[in-house]
């Protein structure tokens, strides 16, 4: 869980300084697009351990909505 806890300050990290809205769509697909960073996350559930897996994709899913981790988000 350390991995999608540094993904996501890295990714609003880079959502602040995007200059423009192609910068923005630039990071939504590197972030979340099919083979973006959150996408492979979910796709390594499988080797984790049975018992962590619906902790772990939950996590995930939450990182996914939109605003997770800023500031004033539920």
């Amino acid at each position: 869980m350390d991995n999608l806890n540094t993904l996501t300050s890295d990714a609003l990290a880079a959502i602040e300084q995007a200059p423009d809205v192609a910068g923005l769509e630039q990071l939504r697909v590197q972030f979340l697009g099919k083979k973006g960073s959150l996408s492979e996350l979910l796709k390594g559930l499988g080797k984790l351990d049975p018992a962590v897996r619906p902790q772990a994709g939950a996590a995930i899913n939450v990182a996914k909505k939109p605003g997770a981790g800023c500031p004033g988000s539920t």
